[in-house]
């Protein structure tokens, strides 16, 4: 007798209690220390559940690249269909802090940025979105300076990578500290990025 189909949304919904079991267990004890067992303890699943969702700790934190890039992928958009660099990021001002301020995502940034020098796969899940980043932002400032609403002078490889080093930053230091100001971070962003315009 054939069992009944999986329902799509059980699935789903199964794997995104495993990958938040997941990424809870990274931010508290690392990816290194979190253990298969761990997750599956913290997602409430049986070990022979979990390895029919995902094969490997790895896939677990692929799956979660593919979450961030995701996000990415909305910031990328959002860039490319502004008017202009520094309005898009100025509108975008109060996201980015929040995104960058969570502590969750903040733990997270700086677990798997360890974890990419030590396993090159994991390396190049992050990296790609990072590197479409990058490109999204070069492509604007490079439009931007064109356009004469960019300050002069700017090398447009030069400060996408500030600008994008400058959120690592924040995501740092949001996992350092115990507090963070959203508010007051947004708006000082907000001011920061206006210096840039014209």
């Amino acid at each position: 007798m054939v069992g009944r189909p999986p329902d799509p949304k059980l699935r789903k919904a199964r794997e995104e209690a495993v990958m938040q079991a997941a990424m809870q267990l990274f931010a508290e004890k690392g990816v290194r220390q979190t253990t298969m067992k761990d997750i599956c303890t913290r997602a409430d699943i049986s070990p022979g559940a979990l390895y029919r969702y995902f094969a490997s700790k790895e896939d677990i934190i692929l799956a979660i690249a593919d979450l961030d890039a995701r996000d990415v992928d909305q910031l990328i958009a959002a860039i490319e269909e502004g008017p202009d660099l520094v309005t898009t990021l100025q509108a975008w001002s109060d996201k980015l802090i929040a995104w960058q301020t969570d502590e969750l995502s903040a733990r997270l940034r700086i677990e798997f940025a360890a974890e990419s020098l030590r396993n090159p796969e994991v390396g190049a899940a992050f990296q790609g979105a990072d590197d479409q980043l990058r490109l999204a932002l070069e492509a604007a400032i490079e439009r931007g300076l064109e356009r004469g609403r960019i300050v002069s002078g700017f090398e447009a490889g030069t400060l996408a990578f500030l600008l994008q080093s400058l959120m690592d930053g924040i995501a740092a230091r949001a996992a350092l500290t115990d507090t963070t100001d959203q508010s007051a971070l947004s708006a000082e962003l907000h001011r920061l990025f206006s210096l840039l315009r014209v």
